[in-house]
């Protein structure tokens, strides 16, 4: 095996190696739900908003395998509001739907929670 190496040193390497990955693991999992749960308290302390604005982009994200077993689709829209200051939401596949580019109404969210758009019919 490696040169210099008796089974004992080579166990022990190995041993500390395999304690290694099972932190880093288990630290990416930890930081994982830590982010999750500051991004939720987060949005549930800020205020609800009800806010004039227009739809100017949407986009689709496709994450996973190529396969429709194993993909998931995110669906986000960009409101723009009377300041010209724009705000990406993720949104549900049903409103998605719903919505098209240049859409007027009034934005409901909170923090980054979509909650809501009514759409304005035009003049």
């Amino acid at each position: 095996m490696l040169a210099g190496l008796n089974e004992g040193a080579l166990s022990t390497l190995v041993l500390i190696l395999f304690i290694l990955i099972l932190i880093l693991v288990v630290g990416i999992f930890l930081f994982i739900i830590i982010k999750s749960l500051s991004v939720w308290t987060s949005n549930n302390n800020a205020p609800i908003q009800d806010r004039f604005c227009k739809v100017v982009a949407k986009r689709i994200q496709l994450s996973g395998n190529t396969s429709n077993l194993d993909s998931n689709t995110s669906y986000f829209v960009t409101f723009e509001f009377e300041d010209r200051s724009r705000m990406e939401l993720w949104i549900g596949r049903q409103q998605f739907g719903h919505m098209v580019e240049g859409d007027v109404g009034n934005l409901t969210f909170q923090g980054t929670r979509f909650k809501e758009f009514e759409r304005k019919k035009a003049m």
